[in-house]
C-alpha cells in the first residue's frame, strides 16, 4: 500500500509541474497540493480494488458505477483471495451489506462474486453466511422456520450447499489464506438441511468455533465483527440482567449489568475498534449493544461513524444511530435520519423489489421510527407523512400477494390511525371507513374500533357509541389472542398463557400456580377470573399492575369516580412498563401522559408532577411532558406571581427553558394549549396588560399610526380615526390570513370597530386605550402561551409588517400573508401546518358576530348571547362545580365561571383525555385547536396490549359516570 501511495505521489507531482506557472502559484499559494495529496492517501489508505476508480468517486460522489450498481456502499475493501476484480467488487459489496443487516442483497452480491469466479471460496463463504440467521432475525424470531425452505431466501439448503462447495474448493488447492480457511471452517459448523429440531443448537458451536478465529486474529476487525455477531445471535436483545428499579429511556435501572454473553461480544466489539475505529460493522453492533444499556455508557463515537459514513445507499446504516438519539431526546436527529435511511431503502426497492422479502420489515421501521419520533416531539407534519407511506407500502393486494406478508406486516396500517389519536384529529377518525375485510386487517380493524371508541367519548361525549366500539375491539382482541400470534412479543405472552392453561388442566391449583411463577399479568391473560386471582395470593396492587381493573370493567365498583379512572389508567401503566423491548416501542404513547393530564385537570398537581417526573426518564425532554410540568409548576407558585416573573421557583424556570427549546421541534401548539377562562390564567393575561415590553410595543403602535397621520389630534386626547382603523385591520387580516377577500374583511372590520369601541367613542374616535386592547386581544389569538416577551415579540413583528423601516404605512397591496406570525418563535414549523390554523381563524373570522372577544375586564363576552342567560348558567355550573359535578352540556354555556374547570374541545364539550397543557378556545379566540388524547396505542398485539386498551377504556368510561 505504502508504494502504492508512492507512486501516486509521484504522479501528482509531475501532474502539477505540468501546469502553466500561474495555476501552479494558485495552488501553492493556497496549499492545494498538500491538501490534494492528503485527499488522495486517505483514500488509498483505505484499500480500494480500483484506486483510480475510488480517487475518481472522491471527487465526484454521483459518479455512476461502471456496472451499473447503483447502491452508495462506500469505498470498504478487504482482499479475498480471486483473480478477478469484477468478483472482488462484488464481494466488497457484499459485506457491507452483512454490516447493514440487508442479508438478502448481500446474497446476491455474493452470487454475482461467483459469476465472475466460481473459484472464489469466500465468495461461496459470503453467501453462506448471508443466508444464516443475524441479530435481527435469529432463532426467537423465526428464522429457522422461515429458512426451512429448499431455496429462495433465506434458505438452510442454500447455504449448506454454498459453504460445502467452498470447502470443497479449499480441499482442490485452490488459492486460500489461513484466515480464509479458518473463517470457511468456522462457518461449517453452523448448518445442516434439512433442519432438525436440534439445528437452532448449531449457533452455540459456531459460536465457540469463531472464538477460536477469534483469538487467532485479534487485531483483524473484520474478524471481531463476525464473532461478536455469532455472540449476539445467541440472545438478542437479552444481553443486560434485568434490574427492577426506576423506568429509564429503555425500560432498566441504570447500574444494570451485561450477561456472560453481552460481555463476550462486548469484548469482540472492543478488541475490533481498537484495531480500527471506523469500522462500521463493529458500529452498528456497539449500537444494538448500546440500546438496551444505561444511557450513561453510550458510545456517541461510534453512532456517528454510522451517521457520518460513506455507505448512504444502505438505509438500515444510515436509520441505526436514531436508536440511541430517542433515549436522549433528540428527536428532530431521530427524524431527520429514519426519513434518509427510508429514502435510500425506497431507492433500492425500485431497483431490485425481488430482493426485499425480508427487508421490507427495515424500510417499514424507518417509517414507524420517524413516526413514533414525531409524536413524542410534537411534530404532526412529519408524523403524517411517515404514516401515509406506510399505507403507501402496504397495499391490500400486497398484503393479499403472501401469506407472510399480511402475518408480519398488517399491523403497521394500524400506524396513521395512532397519528390521527395523538393529535386529536377527531372528526377525522370517525370519518375513515372500517376495514372491508377484518379477517385480513385484524389490527387495523381492532384500533379502528379503538381510535373511533376514543373519538365518540372524547369529540362527542357520545357513550352509546362508545361502548359498542369497546365491545367490537374486545372481541377482536379476544379472536387475536386465542390464535393470531402477530409479533415477538405476542409469542412470548402467548406460550405463557397455553403453559398455564395446561398446567390449570392437570389439575394445579392457581396457587401453586403462582407459586411456580406465572404473573398475574398471565393469569389474565388466560382469562382466570379475578376472584380466583385473588385466592391465588394477588394483592390488589399486583391485580391493578396487571390490568384485570382495566380488562374486568364489571369488576370495578358501581359508583365509579374519578380515583377509579386514576386507577385503570395506573394498571396501563404497569402493562406499559412491562411490554417486552422493542424500538418503536410496542405502544407508541405514554399512558404516563394521560394519566398526568387527567390529575392535573383535577387540581391534583403533587400526583401529576410525579408522572410528569416519570415520563421525562422514559422520554427525555418530550414536550407533552415539559409542558404537563410547567403547568404544575405554575398552578404551584401561583399565577400572579408568574405573571409578574415575582417567582424563585428555579425548578418551574429550568422547566420553561427546556420546553422552549423542546417546540423547536413541535408543529403543534403544544405550549399554547392554555385556557383563558380559568381564573388563575385570567390574572395571568391581566397582569401582562401592564408589563413594560408589552406597554412598550403597543405605544409603538401608537406613534406609528400617529406618524401616519390617521389620529385626531384636535379633540381633548388624541383618537384613531374610524378610517385609520379600517386601513390597520385590512393590513392585518392579509398578514394573518391565507385566505383574502376585500369585501369580506372591509365588512368584518366595520363589525370589529363597532364591537371593539362599544361606548367608548370620543370624539368620534377610538381611544388609545381601547385600540390598545384590540392589539392585545389578536396577541391573545396568534401567541401560543400568555407570557410578556411572546406577546411583546408578536406585537413588534406585526408592526414591521405594516410600516417601512423609515416608518411609512406600507401599500394594501404590497402586504402579504405572513405565516410566520401565526405560530411561536419556531422557524422549523411547517408552512402547511402554519396554513391550517390560518384557515381555523379565517373560517372563525367569519362567524365573528357570535364569537368571544375579551375586553379590559379580562373576560368573554359574547356578541350573540345573552348576558342574563349566561350569568345564569355560569352560576348553575360553578355551583355543579364546587359540587364535584362536571356538567358536559352546561359547560357549553360557561366561558368566566371562578373556578378551574374540565377543559372544553373545539365543540366546546369537556375533553376527558387531552394532553398535558388542555386545549380549548383561547378566549375571544378563533385559534381553536382540538384537543390531542395522550391515551397510548401501539401496534403490538399481545395480552398486554389488549388490556392496556381497556384500561384506558375503562378510564374513560369511569370519567363519562362521573360526570353524568
Amino acid at each position: 500500500m505504502g508504494g502504492e501511495a508512492s507512486a501516486h505521489d509521484s504522479n501528482t507531482r509531475k501532474s502539477i509541474e505540468s501546469m502553466p506557472a500561474d495555476a501552479r502559484a494558485y495552488l501553492s499559494a493556497h496549499n492545494v497540493e498538500a491538501a490534494i495529496k492528503e485527499a488522495i492517501n486517505r483514500v488509498l489508505a483505505s484499500r480500494p480494488a480500483d484506486p483510480i476508480r475510488a480517487i475518481a468517486e472522491m471527487l465526484n460522489p454521483d459518479l455512476p458505477p461502471l456496472d451499473g450498481y447503483a447502491a452508495k456502499l462506500g469505498a470498504y475493501h478487504q482482499p479475498v483471495s480471486t483473480s478477478s476484480a469484477v468478483a472482488q467488487r462484488w464481494f466488497d459489496r457484499g459485506w457491507v451489506w452483512l454490516a447493514g443487516f440487508h442479508r438478502e442483497e448481500a446474497a446476491f452480491c455474493f452470487s454475482s462474486a461467483i459469476v465472475a469466479d466460481a473459484d472464489c471460496a469466500m465468495g461461496h463463504w459470503g453467501l453462506a453466511l448471508a443466508h444464516g440467521p443475524d441479530y435481527n432475525f435469529s432463532a426467537q424470531s423465526g428464522y429457522f422456520a422461515v429458512a426451512a425452505q429448499p431455496e429462495g431466501y433465506p434458505s438452510l439448503n442454500v447455504a449448506v450447499k454454498a459453504i460445502q462447495t467452498a470447502l470443497a474448493l479449499l480441499d482442490g488447492g485452490k488459492p486460500c489464506t489461513a484466515r480464509e480457511r479458518a473463517l470457511i471452517e468456522a462457518l461449517a459448523t453452523r448448518y445442516e438441511y434439512p433442519p432438525l429440531d436440534t439445528t437452532p443448537q448449531l449457533q452455540e458451536r459456531y459460536m465457540a468455533a469463531m472464538a477460536q478465529v477469534a483469538d487467532a486474529y485479534p487485531r483483524d476487525a473484520d474478524v471481531q465483527a463476525i464473532y461478536a455477531e455469532a455472540c449476539m445471535c445467541l440472545a438478542p436483545w437479552d444481553l443486560y440482567t434485568k434490574n427492577a428499579g426506576v423506568a429509564t429511556p429503555n425500560w432498566y435501572s441504570a447500574d444494570k449489568k451485561l450477561k456472560p454473553i453481552g460481555l463476550r461480544a462486548k469484548d469482540a466489539i472492543d478488541r475490533g475498534l481498537g484495531a480500527c475505529l471506523e469500522h462500521v460493522w463493529l458500529c452498528h453492533l456497539k449500537i444494538h449493544l448500546n440500546e438496551m444499556g444505561p444511557v450513561s455508557a453510550f458510545d456517541w463515537r461510534a453512532a456517528e461513524v454510522v451517521r457520518r459514513g460513506d455507505a448512504t445507499g444502505a438505509g438500515h446504516l444510515v436509520h441505526m444511530p436514531t436508536h440511541l438519539d430517542i433515549q436522549v431526546g433528540n428527536y428532530e436527529q431521530a427524524m431527520r435520519c429514519n426519513v434518509l435511511g427510508y429514502k435510500a431503502d425506497l431507492a433500492l426497492l425500485a431497483r431490485s423489489p425481488e430482493r426485499f422479502s425480508i427487508y421490507t420489515g427495515y424500510l417499514v421501521h424507518n417509517l414507524e421510527f420517524c413516526v413514533w419520533a414525531a409524536m413524542y416531539a410534537g411534530n404532526q407534519a412529519t408524523a403524517r407523512e411517515a404514516a401515509a407511506e406506510i399505507d403507501k407500502l402496504f397495499t391490500e393486494a400486497r398484503l393479499r400477494s403472501h401469506p407472510m406478508l399480511a402475518t408480519f406486516f398488517e399491523a403497521y396500517a394500524a400506524v396513521p390511525l395512532m397519528v390521527l389519536v395523538r393529535f386529536g384529529c377527531w372528526e377525522e377518525v370517525l370519518a375513515m371507513p372500517l376495514p372491508t375485510d377484518p379477517s385480513l386487517y385484524v389490527t387495523k380493524t381492532l384500533f379502528s374500533h379503538f381510535a373511533r371508541g376514543l373519538a365518540h367519548a372524547i369529540r362527542f361525549g357520545d357513550r352509546k357509541h362508545h361502548n359498542v366500539d369497546l365491545t367490537q375491539m374486545a372481541a377482536i382482541a379476544e379472536r387475536v389472542l386465542e390464535g393470531e400470534l402477530l409479533y415477538r412479543a405476542a409469542e412470548i405472552s402467548a406460550r405463557q398463557i397455553a403453559s398455564l392453561l395446561e398446567d390449570r388442566a392437570n389439575g394445579y391449583s392457581d396457587d401453586d400456580l403462582k407459586q411456580a411463577g406465572y404473573s398475574a399479568r398471565v393469569f389474565l391473560g388466560a382469562r382466570v377470573p379475578l376472584e380466583e386471582a385473588r385466592l391465588a395470593g394477588f394483592d390488589e396492587a399486583e391485580l391493578r399492575a396487571a390490568g384485570y381493573f382495566g380488562v374486568n370493567h364489571s369488576e370495578a365498583a358501581e359508583e365509579p369516580s374519578f380515583e377509579d379512572a386514576f386507577g385503570a389508567l395506573e394498571g396501563g401503566i404497569g402493562l406499559f412498563d412491562a411490554l417486552p423491548y422493542d424500538e418503536p416501542h410496542g405502544w407508541l404513547m405514554s399512558v404516563r401522559q394521560t394519566l398526568g393530564a387527567l390529575l392535573t385537570e383535577q387540581g391534583l398537581y403533587d400526583r401529576a408532577l410525579k408522572v410528569y417526573e416519570e415520563d421525562l426518564q422514559l422520554f427525555p425532554d418530550n414536550p407533552w411532558a415539559l409542558a404537563g410540568m410547567r403547568n404544575c409548576l405554575r398552578s404551584r407558585v401561583g399565577a400572579g406571581a408568574v405573571s409578574r416573573g415575582a417567582t424563585s421557583n428555579p425548578r418551574l424556570a429550568a422547566v420553561e427553558e427546556k420546553l422552549r427549546n423542546a417546540l423547536k421541534t413541535a408543529d403543534v401548539p403544544i405550549e399554547g394549549d392554555v385556557d383563558l377562562s380559568t381564573a388563575e390564567n385570567l390574572k395571568v393575561r391581566h397582569h401582562l396588560k401592564s408589563d413594560e415590553s408589552v406597554r412598550a410595543a403597543l405605544h409603538a403602535w401608537w406613534a406609528a399610526v400617529k406618524a401616519n397621520g390617521l389620529l385626531t389630534e384636535d379633540a381633548a386626547e388624541p383618537v384613531l380615526r374610524r378610517e385609520g382603523y379600517e386601513i390597520i385591520f385590512l393590513r392585518f387580516h392579509k398578514l394573518l390570513l391565507d385566505t383574502w377577500n376585500y369585501d369580506e374583511a372591509k365588512a368584518t372590520v366595520a363589525e370589529d370597530w363597532i364591537e371593539d369601541l362599544g361606548d367608548s367613542e370620543r370624539s368620534g374616535g377610538m381611544p388609545q386605550e381601547v385600540f390598545f386592547a384590540s392589539l392585545f386581544e389578536l396577541a391573545d389569538l396568534w401567541t401560543p402561551i400568555i407570557d410578556a416577551a411572546v406577546y411583546a415579540e408578536f406585537l413588534r413583528r406585526l408592526l414591521a409588517s405594516c410600516f417601512e423601516a423609515g416608518g411609512k404605512l406600507c401599500s394594501l397591496d404590497s402586504v402579504t400573508f405572513d405565516p410566520a406570525l401565526t405560530s411561536d418563535k419556531s422557524e422549523r414549523k411547517s408552512r402547511k401546518s402554519k396554513s391550517r390554523r390560518a384557515k381555523r381563524h379565517a373560517q372563525a373570522v367569519e362567524r365573528q358576530k357570535a364569537a368571544t372577544r375579551i375586553q379590559a375586564h379580562g373576560r368573554r363576552k359574547f356578541g350573540a348571547r345573552k348576558v342574563e342567560k349566561r350569568r345564569k348558567a355560569a352560576k348553575l355550573i360553578t355551583a355543579r362545580a364546587r359540587a364535584g359535578i362536571q356538567g358536559r352540556r352546561l359547560l357549553r354555556l360557561l366561558s368566566d365561571a371562578e373556578v378551574p374547570l374540565l377543559p372544553l374541545n373545539k365543540a366546546g364539550e369537556v375533553a376527558l383525555t387531552t394532553t398535558p397543557v388542555p386545549t380549548t378556545a383561547r378566549a375571544g379566540s378563533s385559534n381553536i385547536a382540538r384537543p390531542r388524547a395522550s391515551i397510548l396505542i401501539g401496534r403490538s398485539v399481545e395480552a398486554s396490549s389488549f388490556t392496556a386498551i381497556s384500561a384506558v377504556f375503562t378510564a374513560i368510561s369511569a370519567v363519562e359516570r362521573a360526570l353524568e
